[in-house]
């Protein structure tokens, strides 16, 4: 099977295997995207609230985002359409003229044993599957992607982070506001090239988490951003994560980032230094980018009930 970026995230696919790799010192996630059918949506956020993944073990949290529209600038198109696809999937949704789109994020901490994803499978395929197939009479693998990745780094507004043990520390930190807008930047990259990719990476994150606008703004974070001005705040996190598997000699990168609003994010990409930085990762970008934006809309963790977040279908 192929791997390709299509405008919603990761074309369907699923690696040979869910287990996670024992004695690997760097948090790894199991990552699935998904559509959802507008019958489907509330008995998913029923089943997931009343069965959570409790026998998982190493699973620090379970986080469901779902999209809501997409980024224009990371395309580096005329600022004229920035913005202007924000909200497009959550509208086509709430009109049924589209499916809802699921991201589900389940963190494990490191060296969280060859268990770990098969119990995280188990759950899966017991709670989530049988409602999801009600809608899908083909095999999943024919419309759900599913991937193991890795944290290599991460950023917050303090300092960016590299090390096992600080990325440790960083994914175990409890959520930020979930009201929030999350980022997904979706690529490609050849197998081959994987480190200078990500030396490059690491530097892109960097730059995204010490730049903002207007620079000579007093807190040192920016301004909100807007429409019509081209300020904005620095991100609230940013993390990069390192697909596991690779298919056809391509690996997929996840760019994750959590912004106070999509103008925030929109206008970064504006910004020349942005821009130049982001230049750097074109010549191992073989698929991508495609950044759609989410929101959150349920969060788990154990020791904790579910808290879903957005549990109607309106965008406001």
């Amino acid at each position: 099977m192929s791997l390709a970026v299509i405008d919603v995230g990761f074309a369907p696919s699923s690696p040979s295997t869910w287990t996670l790799p024992n004695d690997f010192e760097l948090p790894q996630s199991i990552i699935l995207e998904f559509p959802v059918t507008p019958t489907a949506r509330e008995p998913l956020l029923t089943a997931i609230t009343q069965n959570p993944a409790t026998d998982c073990p190493g699973l620090i949290r379970l986080t469901i985002k779902e999209l809501t529209g997409l980024s224009t600038m990371v395309k580096n198109l005329p600022v004229a359409y920035k913005g202007v696809l924000g909200a497009a999937y959550v509208k086509a949704a709430e009109t049924r003229t589209q499916p809802w789109h699921w991201v589900l994020l389940a963190r494990f901490k490191p060296n969280a044993g060859s268990h770990a994803g098969d119990q995280f499978h188990e759950w899966f395929h017991t709670v989530i599957q049988p409602i999801l197939s009600k809608g899908h009479p083909d095999a999943p693998e024919t419309w759900m992607y599913i991937g193991r990745f890795a944290t290599i780094a991460a950023g917050d507004r303090q300092r960016v982070y590299t090390t096992a043990e600080d990325l440790a520390r960083f994914v175990q930190e409890p959520p930020l506001d979930n009201h929030q807008v999350t980022v997904l930047n979706h690529v490609l990259v050849r197998e081959r090239e994987r480190s200078p990719f990500n030396h490059s990476v690491t530097n892109l994150l960097t730059t995204a988490q010490i730049t903002f606008q207007p620079t000579d703004d007093p807190s040192g974070l920016g301004q909100p951003g807007a429409s019509d001005n081209t300020y904005y705040r620095k991100p609230l996190s940013t993390e990069i994560l390192m697909g596991l598997d690779s298919t056809h000699q391509r690996i997929p990168y996840l760019m994750h980032g959590i912004w106070e609003s999509l103008w925030d994010h929109e206008n970064s990409h504006v910004d020349t230094r942005f821009r130049q930085a982001a230049g750097q990762l074109a010549p191992y970008i073989v698929g991508g980018p495609e950044e759609p934006f989410y929101r959150t809309i349920l969060e788990w963790a154990p020791g904790h009930a579910p808290a879903v977040i957005h549990a109607g279908t309106s965008s406001h």
